[in-house]
């Protein structure tokens, strides 16, 4: 099992087409564009994609392996047993209904007690029915599985608009030459933020900030397009492997 990054790496090893890979389960934390990847360049044909956070003891949703296809790779599943599942206004407790989208909540037997000597931070994320506010936005389809959309504080807001760094990062890493890609918010004194983008190249691919930018231009929506992109070869990662 893994994180986009973990993947996106055996993705781009010089040796994958050489080799025939004999694994037939695997779990993934990525987008869907990635999980799909994974599916046809990897012959990882039991490939699920689960949701949980330190948090939750690892406890949220999941699919069965069985599962179709489809739902594997573009959800995060049903809640596990034991877990209630809800989806909240990001600006208050109101629960939404099916299809409409907010923050993802948990409720069950793998909700932490709280955080360590922060009692502010555990009062912001629990409530007193026991609800712990993931921070992840998210919607529940009329197939019963959630569909992850971003994390809250990622959302880069341009002006008066809301711009998910997933929905960036999908298009940059669909450029020929981009290995890595992280979007984030960059300070603007007219429009508050705009994006801007970190990426890692192929090796031996080469482009340019333009390029990337008109490329971004042709598949995003003018307010999605980042302003600035930044070339790195290394990365900040958490213990767990995430950027």
């Amino acid at each position: 099992m893994g994180h986009q990054p973990h993947y996106i790496e055996y993705l781009n090893h010089p040796e994958l087409k050489k080799r025939r890979l004999v694994l037939e389960k695997g779990m993934i934390f990525a987008s869907p564009e990635v999980n799909q990847r994974v599916y046809d360049e990897m012959g990882i044909k039991k490939l699920v994609s689960p949701y949980g956070l330190t948090e939750t003891h690892i406890g949220g949703t999941a699919c069965e392996m069985d599962d179709p296809l489809e739902l594997r790779m573009t959800t995060v599943g049903r809640p596990m047993p034991g877990v209630e599942i809800g989806i909240r206004r990001t600006d208050g407790e109101e629960f939404l209904p099916q299809g409409e989208t907010g923050e993802v909540c948990f409720k069950g037997w793998c909700i932490a007690k709280g955080y360590f000597d922060d009692p502010q931070k555990t009062a912001d994320a629990l409530d007193g029915a026991g609800w712990f506010r993931t921070g992840d936005l998210g919607v529940i389809g009329s197939d019963g599985c959630l569909r992850l959309i971003g994390r809250i504080n990622d959302m880069i807001r341009v002006g008066g608009e809301n711009v998910a760094a997933a929905d960036v990062e999908s298009v940059l890493l669909k450029h020929e030459a981009v290995k890595q890609a992280v979007a984030v918010g960059m300070a603007d004194a007219r429009l508050a933020e705009v994006v801007a983008a970190f990426v890692e190249l192929k090796t031996g691919k080469q482009t340019t900030e333009q390029e990337i930018i008109a490329y971004c231009g042709k598949h995003l929506a003018s307010f999605k397009v980042p302003r600035r992109v930044v070339f790195v070869t290394d990365w900040p990662m958490t213990g767990a492997g995430k950027i």
